[in-house]
């Protein structure tokens, strides 16, 4: 019980959601969870709270891979890798693990 009270006060709430929402759109695809869990015990804020909002925002996280990975083509000078939603969807179908290696990771 603690852990949910832990760090509600307006101030802290509102900390959290901020960082629930600014740290869930990180686009390291499952790293989110541990930066917000970093997050909430270095600032003592909830974490039940950024993890929610942290989960809540995931489809914004993918929505926002594409440009995401557009800006470090153009941030880093490297030609722009032909990406669509769907070309990334079947990626994905079809080998999973090739799809993230392509992608960097």
């Amino acid at each position: 019980m603690d852990l949910l009270r832990q760090g509600i006060t307006p101030e802290k709430l509102s900390l959290s959601l901020a960082f629930g929402i600014i740290l869930g759109i990180f686009p390291v695809i499952g790293s989110t969870t541990i930066l917000c869990a970093a997050a909430a015990v270095l600032f003592r804020l909830n974490l039940p709270a950024i993890q929610l909002v942290n989960y809540l925002v995931y489809p914004l996280q993918i929505t926002f891979l594409i440009p995401f990975l557009r800006a470090g083509d153009r941030l880093f000078g490297y030609e722009p890798l032909p990406l669509d939603a769907a070309l990334l969807v079947g990626m994905f179908k079809n080998d999973f693990l090739s799809a993230m290696a392509a992608l960097g990771y």
